[in-house]
């Protein structure tokens, strides 16, 4: 079980989700093969996801829950989008980003920690990726530093 909270809540204005959304696709056109992804952030807007394990960020477009793509950059080396991070709360150090490789055609998810670019394949999918933590699976819970 976790605790799911969504940067804009369902009463938010869809508006203000669509323009967000449009001007990410728009500086990242490759996102939108990646349906389930754009959905959730159609969706939410970005999220905190959290329990006594972990917690979990996707990165979102108002910055008041999680990191808004208006506060960084978001590509790295040229090829990996970062949508999101988590830590481990019996192991909180290194934080890791989780990230899409937009030269893939599909929505596999790569994992590194913060302050490295050493990315490593996690999960088949942001599905997938979402399936793991609400299993207890998590992906790279005790990872080497």
């Amino acid at each position: 079980m976790a605790t799911v909270t969504a940067e804009f809540p369902p009463e938010s204005s869809r508006d203000e989700i669509e323009t967000a959304l449009n001007e990410l696709l728009s500086e990242y056109p490759q996102l939108a093969r990646f349906t389930a992804y754009v959905e959730f952030l159609r969706l939410t807007g970005g999220a905190h996801i959290h329990n006594q394990d972990y917690s979990l960020g996707i990165y979102g477009f108002g910055g008041y829950l999680v990191t808004s793509f208006d506060e960084g950059l978001f590509l790295d080396k040229d090829r990996f989008f970062l949508f999101g991070e988590t830590l481990y709360h019996s192991h909180p150090e290194p934080v890791h980003v989780f990230a899409f490789d937009l030269k893939a055609d599909t929505d596999l998810v790569f994992t590194s920690p913060v302050e490295r670019s050493d990315y490593a394949l996690c999960a088949a999918s942001f599905l997938d990726l979402l399936n793991r933590f609400a299993s207890g699976a998590y992906p790279n819970q005790f990872p080497k530093t």
